[in-house]
């Protein structure tokens, strides 16, 4: 694979498109496409998951690559863009279809194979005549494609389960018909005439099966992408030309009139023009209560409308709606690979190769040990069969599917695999406080004033209405409960940023502002006070100063506690006072605080603690937090955060409640869990098998594993990785 990072500085702007891919097998087909599309000079970057079967392939912005096409087909896949994240294709349906029809004729059709050769194995030749037809419409018809496959990957230098499917069968099927059609030619070498189509027929039943049960499997660890489309409705109801319409959803424009009734789903991204009502939008952030919205306030496609009918703009709509990112932001964390899986692909790629010299091997001694070929023959076809790669390429990316699917429908997007492996390992989480630990909208818990600060508090209403400032806010909501009024008209109203607002007046010259501010104007006595404060003077003179205080979230202390309790050492960044943060980290048990920083002064702080070894996650929702968010081992942006945090990070919190980070680990953990217990039963399922295969307890107590046995088992082998990866839907959390 290329090195990512380092092809993409070559290119200022990139297109990451994702396809769906048709013609894979198991985790080596995954593997050999993967190796082909980054040989193409146009492709940054590709990364093929078998499990999802889809590709993800990076280019240069503006450039139109039709070789990967060729390349792919030219291999036996097929690619086929994904253009709309909505769009759905029921090829997977169409697939599983097919197989099922062919896994049905195999086992018919298998079954008086096995019947003649189990009970009637000496009934002769025209018994034999009627296995061999019969056996060779299994595998012409129902199995055609492990010989198809198979051919393809040889025509690139390429092994894979189709390799091992299309030799062991065919072996078997091969000696079974000459010693059907000529068996004087085998009794010349003084090899008796026995034939095994039962073993063919019922070992490509077996695995067609297998493939049918793990393809459906596979289907319900995807659901996740199924379900958030689902969330977008068919039709939508508008008002055109003064009448009302229902129209498809796609076909809506960006400021379209829209009305919800009570009980729909709404079909865009808009701001409410008309009505108040409560929004239910667990499907976006994982929130059960409703929310209360009107006039003016944001609502998103997807969620449900649960009051009165409200009319809706349209402001965003199809593919640039909240929805669809959340969409694409699955489907591109689904495509991607963890580290951990990208080193079990390199043991696959070289597994099929290494069996085969395994059977031949086998194949060998047995002949010399035995002098039985027949046996010989039988016990390499066991080990052909029961060596199947499949279990070792689902173990991983069924698990993060699984994983990364479920932390989707409970409001936590992880940007892709590598994030959520390298979250089951953090050691340490580090927590911007404002915005995160707290609510980010301060009070007014204080005030002081000098003899005659009331005629002046009129002039400080006005002053602060003209700022934005989160700390203007809320002395404005603060001295409206005071109903302060006044004539005093204002002239030259200048905000000096990071400071404060000054203003002319009849009266004199008004400041409204931070301490500093008030220091280089000259005025003096000014009250001290630990807390974050602004002050009001009139020309040189002190008149007022509030003091502010931000209210801890909900559920702040309760989540802190628990993630301490897990072994995971809390810190917190900030920019805020030291006896602000002091007592704000008190209040939550935290002890180590950083405090006064800058944003460059987080992000060192970070680096420090990973050069000593650990692995740090950063909480944050501002557009200063966005080196931390980069750099952390982990970053995790709320989505009420800005734009920037949120493309930052590698995983986003659609709800503000902070106890979703306690979700998100345990996700984390409990797929990684998943994904060594898979690897653990794949590569011992084959460590076990393989030997028992090649008659290794032959000596010992005359054991051999037949091959249909073979069959079944690698059957299992898969099906049970696949199953144990769907438990995770299922796993209890926290």
């Amino acid at each position: 694979m290329k090195t990512e990072t380092n092809r993409i500085t070559e290119h200022e702007a990139t297109s990451s498109l994702l396809y769906d891919v048709e013609g894979m097998s198991c985790a080596s087909c995954a593997a050999r496409l993967e190796t082909l599309l980054n040989r193409d000079k146009c492709v940054i970057d590709a990364t093929v998951n078998y499990a999802s079967k889809s590709a993800r392939i990076i280019i240069p912005q503006g450039i139109i690559d039709n070789t990967v096409h060729i390349l792919a087909q030219q291999a036996g896949f097929t690619l086929t863009q994904q253009k709309s994240v909505f769009s759905t294709t029921d090829k997977n349906e169409e697939r599983i279809s097919t197989l099922r029809s062919k896994t049905i004729i195999a086992l018919v059709l298998s079954t008086p194979v096995f019947i003649i050769g189990m009970f009637f194995h000496h009934g002769g030749t025209a018994l034999n005549w009627i296995s061999m037809i019969l056996t060779a419409t299994v595998l012409g018809y129902s199995g055609n494609q492990f010989f198809v496959r198979a051919w393809q990957g040889l025509r690139h230098w390429s092994m894979t389960m189709d390799t091992l499917v299309a030799l062991s069968t065919g072996i078997a099927f091969a000696y079974s018909a000459i010693a059907t059609l000529i068996p004087s030619f085998l009794m010349s070498y003084g090899i008796e005439p026995h034939v095994y189509f039962e073993s063919a027929a019922i070992i490509a039943a077996f695995i067609l099966l297998g493939k049918l049960l793990e393809e459906n499997a596979q289907q319900k660890t995807g659901s996740a992408i199924k379900k958030l489309i689902a969330l977008r409705p068919s039709l939508a109801r508008v008002i055109r030309d003064t009448k009302e319409l229902m129209i498809p959803t796609e076909t809506l424009l960006i400021g379209d009139e829209i009305i919800v009734k009570s009980g729909e789903s709404i079909p865009a991204d808009g701001l409410i023009s008309f009505g108040n009502s409560f929004i239910d939008e667990s499907s976006l952030t994982g929130e059960f209560l409703p929310t209360s919205k009107a006039i003016g306030d944001t609502v998103f496609m997807g969620t449900i409308n649960t009051g009165s009918v409200i009319h809706i703009t349209a402001h965003k709509v199809g593919d640039a709606t909240v929805l669809a990112e959340i969409i694409r932001r699955v489907h591109q964390a689904l495509s991607s690979k963890a580290p951990i899986e990208r080193y079990v692909n390199k043991v696959a790629s070289v597994f099929v190769p290494t069996v085969i010299g395994i059977a031949v091997v086998t194949c060998i001694l047995w002949i010399f040990l035995s002098g039985s070929f027949a046996q010989a023959l039988m016990a390499s076809i066991s080990v052909l069969v029961i060596a199947c790669p499949c279990a070792l390429g689902l173990a991983t990316p069924t698990a993060l599917i699984t994983g990364i699917g479920r932390a989707a429908e409970l409001g936590i997007l992880i940007k892709d695999a590598a994030q959520l492996e390298a979250t089951a390992a953090i050691t340490h989480i580090a927590f911007d406080k404002t915005g995160t630990l707290t609510q980010g909208i301060p009070t007014v818990t204080d005030a002081y004033y000098a003899e005659n600060a009331a005629a002046h508090l009129p002039i400080a209403l006005r002053l602060a209405q003209t700022s934005s400032h989160p700390l203007s806010i809320a002395l404005v909501k603060y001295l409206k409960t005071l109903a302060t009024t006044t004539d005093t008209r204002l002239e030259k109203v200048e905000t000096i940023a990071g400071l404060g607002t000054l203003a002319h007046t009849s009266q004199g010259i008004y400041r409204l502002g931070s301490r500093r501010f008030m220091e280089q104007a000259g005025v003096k006595d000014l009250p001290e006070t630990n807390r974050t404060s602004v002050f009001l003077a009139v020309e040189n003179t002190w008149v007022a100063s509030w003091t502010f205080r931000d209210s801890l979230r909900e559920n702040a202390k309760e989540t802190l506690t628990q993630l301490q309790k897990q072994g995971i050492q809390i810190l917190m960044l900030t920019g805020d006072k030291k006896e602000v943060a002091d007592e704000i980290g008190q209040e939550l048990g935290i002890k180590d605080i950083y405090a006064e920083l800058l944003p460059s002064d987080k992000a060192s702080i970070i680096r420090n603690y990973q050069s000593q070894g650990h692995k740090v996650a950063f909480v944050g929702d501002g557009i200063n937090d966005a080196e931390s968010l980069a750099i952390a081992d982990v970053g995790m942006a709320l989505a009420s955060g800005t734009d920037i945090a949120i493309e930052t990070a590698g995983a986003t919190l659609m709800r503000s409640d902070i106890a979703t980070i306690l979700t998100a680990a345990s996700i984390a953990r409990a797929t990684v869990k998943t994904i060594r217990f898979n690897l653990l039963w794949a590569f011992g399922y084959n460590i076990i098998l393989i030997p028992l295969a090649a008659g290794v307890l032959y000596p010992l107590n005359g054991m051999m594993l037949h091959p249909m046995i073979a069959g079944a088992a690698m059957a299992f082998s898969s099906v049970s990785v696949v199953l144990n990866s769907l438990r995770l839907k299922y796993t209890r959390l926290i």
